[in-house]
């Protein structure tokens, strides 16, 4: 199997968000939206991470930075990795990427949240160095 490259995505061409919409219907069934995808890519308060194999993209993750009062903070998004390449190691090295990005950018915390049936995505988040937080989540749908 060749390498992985894991790169910051600022523009998505055609073939990418292609790439891409197919990646986050493994993800959710929600809508895939996929002009989203160029402007999550030209933000500068997201960053779309994409894994790369042979030019194909085969899994993708966002992160998020913000400031707050307590200091800047990061969040983990729509991580998912091809179902035909998962347990290859591609999400950890997404992860560890965002990581390693967000504390270079001054993030002070990172958080993520999981879907509890995703066991897998657990033991990978654990093994990142993350920990399951006690909090409550609460979410307003608009």
């Amino acid at each position: 199997m060749s390498e992985v490259t894991i790169e910051i995505l600022r523009s998505v061409s055609e073939t990418d968000t292609e790439q891409i919409a197919a990646l986050v219907a493994q993800l959710t069934s929600k809508e895939v939206v996929p002009s989203r995808f160029s402007e999550v890519a030209r933000s500068t308060d997201a960053t779309l991470f994409a894994a790369r194999r042979d030019g194909r993209i085969v899994g993708v993750l966002v992160l998020a930075l913000y400031p707050t009062l307590t200091g800047r903070k990061a969040w983990i998004e729509d991580v998912v990795v091809d179902s035909a390449e998962r347990g290859t190691g591609i999400g950890r090295a997404l992860v560890e990427r965002a990581v390693s990005e967000a504390s270079a950018r001054g993030a002070a915390t990172i958080d993520l949240t999981s879907n509890p049936s995703r066991k897998a995505a657990h033991r990978l988040y654990r093994a990142c160095g993350f920990t399951e937080r006690a909090t409550t989540p609460f979410r307003l749908k608009r």
